[in-house]
């Protein structure tokens, strides 16, 4: 039998919010080929390769979390949380400043958007960063 800890409570939903993540990341790859004929290149690549490196980041955070449970992971997912909340709104911005739409529109609603993500990524940092829980089940 293992002696590890299980993994409980607000962990089990960031896992399961990691493997929403590589899911969506994977049906975004796979759609981009649905994109009008009039998308811009730049933004084309820059979705596929935002799409790539945050479902291998995520990939990487829950093997290592949720698998190997080791001590730097409480650190490895605050890192992950940013970059993703950074990352994801890169393809945004490039759309705006190669398309014809209006700025304030834009603005409206991406930076609501970005908003809620930061607030996401405050709450579980600051949940990975002081939880005993946490503390106790990436020990090795």
């Amino acid at each position: 039998m293992s002696d590890k800890v299980k993994v409980r409570g607000w962990l089990i939903l960031f896992f399961v919010s990691v493997i929403s993540v590589i899911y969506i990341s994977i049906i975004s790859i796979l759609d981009l080929g649905n994109l009008p004929l009039e998308t811009p290149g730049l933004l084309y690549g820059t979705e596929f390769i935002s799409n790539l490196i945050i479902m291998i980041f995520a990939l990487v955070v829950f093997i290592l979390g949720y698998y190997k449970r080791k001590k730097y992971t409480p650190k490895l997912v605050i890192c992950y949380l940013w970059t993703v909340t950074l990352i994801s709104f890169i393809p945004p911005i490039i759309f705006v400043s190669e398309s014809e739409i209006a700025f304030s529109t834009f603005l409206s609603g991406t930076w609501i958007k970005f908003a809620r993500s930061v607030i996401i990524s405050v709450l579980w940092t600051i949940y990975f960063l002081k939880s005993k829980r946490v503390r106790e089940t990436f020990v090795n």
